[in-house]
């Protein structure tokens, strides 16, 4: 399988490629078994896990890169044609993206980048694949949220937790337990996408968190948010989404679609999550009372009422 850059990347600090209706992920063992041992309550709010991959990268005359995956896999929907994400190496070394007909976002261009340069260099070499959600998508608006008053895992180090905490205490993840990650929007008068990146995310505060939420989930509907909380609530105690995300994406050029799966709403990245019996990690008991909290932010920031009130929020420790 031949992969290419992710063009819908709005966050995240790895670099994400795409092949075969799937999105490529560099593989984290923690988030590897937390897919692999995650209740079946829980799968129809995450993406699918089809396996994983190795990844090998080679440069031609012409100094572009051949990104190729073994072993095949196809199982998911491929994604529309909407132009494809080269990558390029420049005289200096240095691992440069090409564009077609794309959204290019210089996050995820930069983080891309990096990703393939450390394929080169043999730091990576395993991916896990996962569910495209926005594979079937023409014009793609994607809403990257991270979730909970706590980013930090059980096994950040001091220095790490301090920064996680500073984080949180300077931005609306800790008032709200939400903070905007990345956003790609699409305007159709203009004929081109707004993005947010992940520093004005920080800056932002919560008024204008909640005009962002606004103008993006109004657009789309925020009944799958609101069955999430109650699944979340009746069937994840133990679990704790530390550094975890909130996905929304949905079809600028069917956005008035009634369809169920006119919106998707999926929980991403799990590399710092702990469930009960997760290796030798802190046992937890009931839910995460921040990451109710965020999701009843999100509920509130557009009028849907959360049911019942949420608990206050609890200082990370």
């Amino acid at each position: 399988m031949e992969l290419s850059g992710f063009p819908h990347q709005v966050g995240g600090h790895f670099g994400l490629l795409q092949c075969n209706g799937h999105v490529a992920k560099p593989m984290n063992a923690r988030e590897l078994a937390f897919y692999e041992l995650m209740s079946d309550n829980l799968r129809p709010f995450v993406p699918d896990y089809c396996g994983r991959v190795r990844v090998c990268a080679s440069v031609d005359d012409d100094g572009y890169l051949r990104l190729v995956a073994e072993p095949v896999i196809e199982c998911h929907s491929k994604l529309k044609r909407s132009g494809t994400i080269r990558f390029h190496l420049g005289e200096s070394g240095r691992v440069e993206v090409t564009t077609d007909r794309v959204p290019k976002h210089y996050w995820a261009a930069e983080c891309q980048s990096k990703v393939v340069h450390k394929l080169l260099e043999g730091s990576y070499s395993w991916f896990i694949l996962l569910d495209n959600i926005v594979a079937t998508f023409s014009r793609p608006c994607v809403l990257d949220l991270k979730i909970g008053t706590r980013q930090h895992g059980d096994d950040a180090s001091e220095s790490k937790r301090h920064r996680q905490l500073r984080k949180c205490r300077e931005s609306t993840s800790a008032t709200l337990g939400v903070r905007l990650v990345g956003m790609q929007l699409y305007d159709s008068r203009r004929r081109s996408y707004k993005f947010v990146d992940k520093q004005e995310g920080r800056r932002i505060d919560a008024a204008q968190l909640h005009e962002y939420l606004q103008k993006f989930v109004r657009n789309c509907g925020i009944g799958r948010a609101a069955r999430l909380r109650h699944r979340y609530i009746t069937m994840c105690a133990g679990y704790r989404f530390f550094s975890s995300s909130l996905l929304i994406a949905f079809d600028a050029d069917a956005a008035d679609s009634t369809a169920d799966d006119a919106i998707r709403l999926r929980l991403i990245d799990f590399a710092h999550s702990t469930l009960p019996g997760f290796a030798q990690d802190i046992a937890y008991e009931g839910v995460d009372e921040g990451c109710i909290l965020g999701i009843d932010s999100i509920l509130s920031a557009i009028d849907v009422a959360p049911r019942p009130t949420p608990s206050p929020a609890v200082t990370p420790t």
